[in-house]
């Protein structure tokens, strides 16, 4: 399975992320970020990598980190990794 997340995209991206992955139309879904079931955190600090290893170690279950770009995801996705974390 694959699953594509984006907050930003417009439909020209849209359409190009759902042809590149083979996505039929019938699974798009798009939903405002508002959901009970989820809770949002955000800090303002100096030592981000930290924080991230502490609150996801402390994690049961699935979480997802935003990054500003690809090359950042990777570099996270590796920290996580070395970390003891999985991560993609």
């Amino acid at each position: 399975p694959f699953l594509a997340l984006t907050a930003t995209a417009t439909p020209e991206v849209k359409a190009d992320i759902m042809k590149q992955l083979k996505f039929p139309a019938t699974t798009v879904f798009q939903k405002s970020f508002e959901r009970n079931n989820l809770s949002y955190l955000v800090y303002h600090m100096e030592d981000k990598q930290r924080k991230m290893l502490e609150i996801l170690s402390s994690v049961k279950g699935t979480a997802i980190v935003y990054v500003r770009n690809r090359k950042r995801t990777k570099e996270y996705a590796q920290i996580l990794q070395a970390a003891g974390i999985k991560a993609d």
